[in-house]
């Protein structure tokens, strides 16, 4: 079984042709996570529970730079917060035979950071709520 290589990943923003990839991001991360409900009657001698609803949420971070992705996210979080109108993707591989790929409309931005170092280069992070949950289409 193949692993899947991480260097052609990248995170854009579409919802106009053609999508814009956020420059200088070295890393993401995507959680999907599944809630649970007790359904646990009186008098059981073993917990039972269901699964209800889905979150997602998405983390960023890599290089500061002067990209429209880049400046997307930090004009919206200095605005409204909410990405209207974009989807966000994520790509985990852009080989053929690896393609992997989620996506995500309404993304709620809940923290972007900017930091900076003498002897280094600015860094940038943002995290999002993905509201609606993650799409992952057949490859």
């Amino acid at each position: 079984m193949a692993v899947i290589k991480g260097k052609a990943g990248s995170v854009s923003l579409t919802g106009t042709y053609p999508a814009t990839k956020i420059a200088n991001i070295k890393s993401f991360t995507l959680n999907i996570d599944a809630g649970s409900g007790d359904t646990t009657a009186f008098g059981a001698n073993d917990a039972t529970s269901v699964q209800t609803i889905r979150t997602a949420t998405g983390q960023l971070s890599g290089d500061l730079s002067t990209g429209a992705g880049q400046n997307t996210l930090i004009t919206q979080m200095s605005n409204t917060g909410t990405l209207a109108g974009l989807i966000m993707r994520f790509v985990a591989s852009t080989d053929a035979t690896q393609g992997r790929y989620f996506y995500a409309a309404d993304a709620q931005l809940t923290n972007i950071s900017i930091g900076a170092e003498v002897a280094g280069v600015q860094s940038f992070s943002a995290s999002v709520n993905l509201s609606g949950g993650v799409k992952y289409p057949s490859s």
